[in-house]
């Protein structure tokens, strides 16, 4: 073993994480070759360079000790905490509207809060860079999924679902694959117009022939914001001609389902004015403490404990709670926002946009169409309405922006 390699690993020996092992390893042999080349240029010998770099390089005890600290992996308790926060809050959906369905509400949502801890969980400690180089993949599978809920679905009304076990599942379900396909496609700088066109345009089409109109709005938002801040060629006209291209194909899917594009626009702009009306009165009689019960002349529906989940919880516990319940979720946001101004790395950057753009959106439309300002697209807020799919969904971006923090230390060192 020659010098470098022993005090590499003296050096090693006190860093625990064994991915910052590798890199820091890595960059310490690339710094050591360059100063041994220097001074092997001066006259010194191959031996006598790499004693004299190697004392320059200092103490391996207090190097090793000093990169464990700034290249380990690290959790953010304080987005950890208020998730948890999140989730213990969620419950109060279910044990409130159990009455609604025939089902056992609280069970299912306890199986999927399980579930989706369980998610966090593995995704926080699972290294999201390995994922960079999938986005061809996630991006096949989110447009098989949804390929397979067209012919094999279920029409509910004027959407397509499909069912999983016990529960039916949206055409949302397939964001998280769409979300790491984009994150994966911004940090390549070749993608051809046409290639990149047809990515953007099938999920977009699928969705409209299948009833999904948020949904498909909140998939263009991100794909364009997400190439926006990548690096592509040319991606400022690709987004002008983008925007022609989205609504032909919005007329198309729209003739395929026997409608037309005006009537598409309707539906985004249709308000369903009795539950507003209900919202209205339900938010104006609250009060800072609340109720504690729905007044028996409101009739409950799936509106109530999904999309306008804020107006019940409101009601029943007053303009406090609901100001405590806005202030975890701008917290968590912000604290999202503090990981991706953090980040160096392209892809985890990608990502954690991407997921603030996605929750933002859903947290901030959720709130709004609860009170009246927006019209429905079928937007639930995020770890309060009630869905167990919905839930896991929302659990996995949360995932994805832990592990972007616990594991941008080590893989910044790779850039």
């Amino acid at each position: 073993m020659d010098m470098k390699e022993a005090f590499l690993n003296r050096v090693t020996a006190h860093i625990r994480s064994k991915e910052a092992k590798k890199v820091v390893r890595l960059e310490l042999y690339q710094h050591m070759r360059e100063l041994s080349s220097l001074w092997e240029a001066e006259g010194m010998t191959k031996e006598e360079a790499e004693k004299k770099t190697i004392e320059q390089m200092g103490s391996p005890a207090q190097i090793g000790k000093k990169m464990n600290k700034l290249h380990r992996p690290i959790i953010d308790w304080f987005a950890l905490l208020t998730m948890i926060s999140l989730i213990a809050l969620s419950f109060l959906t279910p044990i409130l509207f159990t009455k609604v369905s025939s089902s056992d509400m609280l069970k299912m949502h306890s199986i999927g809060v399980s579930i989706s801890v369980c998610i966090v969980g593995l995704l926080m400690f699972f290294n999201y860079e390995k994922l960079k180089n999938k986005g061809l993949f996630f991006y096949i599978a989110g447009c098989a999924f949804l390929l397979y809920m067209h012919f094999f679905g279920t029409i509910k009304g004027s959407r397509t679902f499909v069912s999983i076990g016990p529960v039916f599942s949206s055409a949302y379900i397939t964001f998280p694959l769409f979300l790491l396909s984009w994150a994966s496609f911004t940090v390549r700088n070749r993608m051809s117009f046409l290639a990149s066109s047809f990515l953007l345009v099938f999920p977009f089409f699928m969705f409209i022939q299948m009833g999904y109109y948020g949904p498909s709005l909140l998939y263009v938002l991100l794909a364009l914001c997400l190439t926006g801040a990548g690096k592509w060629n040319r991606k400022g006209s690709h987004l002008s001609i983008w925007f022609v291209v989205l609504i032909l194909s919005a007329y198309a899917a729209s003739l395929l389902r026997g409608t037309t594009l005006s009537k598409v626009i309707d539906l985004w702009r249709e308000k369903p004015y009795q539950l507003f009306s209900e919202s209205f009165y339900l938010l104006s009689r609250a009060g800072w403490f609340g109720n504690g019960v729905l007044p028996s002349t409101v009739e409950l529906n799936t509106k109530y404990y999904v999309d306008l989940i804020f107006v019940p919880l409101t009601y029943m516990y007053g303009w406090l709670f609901s100001l405590f319940l806005l202030f975890l979720m701008s917290f968590l946001l912000f604290r999202m926002y503090r990981t991706f101004i953090g980040t160096r790395e392209p892809f985890g950057r990608a990502l954690t946009l991407g997921v603030i753009l996605l929750y933002g959106v859903t947290c901030v439309w959720g709130l709004l169409m609860g009170m009246g300002k927006v019209p429905f697209l079928n937007v639930s807020v995020p770890f309060v309405s009630y869905g167990v799919i919905s839930f896991m969904i929302n659990a996995s971006f949360i995932g994805f922006v832990l592990s972007v923090y616990r594991w941008k230390n080590i893989n910044s060192l790779k850039e």
